[in-house]
This record gives C-alpha cells, sequence and structure tokens, in this order.
C-alpha cells in the first residue's frame, strides 16, 4: 500500500486525501472567476452560477483551504460589488444562510470528487436541490412575515420558491 505524504503548504492535508486532479486546478480556478464575473454582468432575473463555485471548488481544488477559499472569495467579492451597486451597502446578512447552503454544496462537490463519475454526476445533480432547501429554510425561519412559522407556512414558502428552483 502507498504511504500518504504531508503536504507541507497545508500541514492538515495529506498527498492522498486530495482531490487527484493537480492538472484541472487552473481551469477550476479560471472557471470559478470567471463565474464570478458572470454575476456582475446583466443576466436572466436568479440565474447566475453561484452553487457551481462551490460544486467546482469541492470537486477539483481539493480538501486543502483553496478548495474553500477561491470560491468564497470569488462569491464574496462579486457580492459585494453587487450591493454596493444595489443599495450602497458591502453586505447582507440575509445571505448568510446561502453561504450556508454553498457550503454544504462545496461539502458535496468533496465528498464525490474521488468516487466514480456516476457520484459525480449525482452530486451535481444534487446541488440545486440542496441550495433550494436550504436557502428558503432560511427565507421561512427569518420571520419577515411573508409565511407563518408553521409547516404549512415552510410548504407555502417551499412551493411559492419553485419557479426560481433551476
Amino acid at each position: 500500500a502507498e504511504m500518504a505524504t504531508v503536504d507541507k503548504a497545508d500541514p492538515m492535508t495529506t498527498k492522498a486525501n486530495q482531490a487527484p486532479r493537480p492538472a484541472t486546478t487552473p481551469l477550476a480556478v479560471l472557471a470559478i472567476v470567471l463565474m464570478a464575473v458572470y454575476r456582475l454582468a446583466p443576466h436572466p432575473w436568479n440565474v447566475a452560477p453561484a452553487g457551481a463555485l462551490f460544486l467546482l471548488g469541492g470537486l477539483y481544488l481539493g480538501r486543502s483551504w483553496r478548495g474553500w477559499a477561491v470560491p468564497f472569495a470569488a462569491l464574496i467579492a462579486s457580492d459585494a460589488l453587487i450591493y454596493l451597486q444595489w443599495n450602497g451597502s458591502l453586505w447582507e446578512q440575509s445571505r448568510v444562510i446561502d453561504y450556508v447552503a454553498f457550503a454544504l454544496v462545496g461539502l458535496l462537490g468533496r465528498a464525490v470528487s474521488s468516487r466514480p463519475a456516476g457520484w459525480r454526476i449525482a452530486g451535481v445533480a444534487a446541488a440545486p436541490a440542496i441550495f433550494y432547501l436550504v436557502s428558503n429554510f432560511g427565507v421561512w425561519l427569518s420571520g419577515n412575515g411573508l409565511y407563518a412559522h408553521t409547516p404549512q407556512g415552510l410548504a407555502d414558502c417551499y412551493i411559492a420558491a419553485l419557479p426560481f428552483l433551476r
């Protein structure tokens, strides 16, 4: 059996548990940056590949800090520019639950990154559902008065959000 070696750049990971795709790392970083730039350009409402930033990070940037830093940096920077244009702020507290959902999508990508292609395809298919469930739970939980804090209110919230599930 091959012995795992410690990566001196990141002592919390080993080369054995990093995603075995070093040749794809520059392409994944480029794709993540391009997706963040796309968010800044005019596009159809609620159609931006933000979840893909984290899925790619989990799938192709391994288990090191890069798998988290690159997608979060891209998302937070693009969010800051979007909010600065929209309402003059750099931050919206309501996005915290979305960041949790994106982190879960990143964990999913990481979990399936070293599995056979069928698992990775299933992970890609599950990512929008994870974001939909978590982010809309946050909308319901926020208490903004749109939905009653009852099981029916939660169901109403999920039903109202179906047109945005893409």
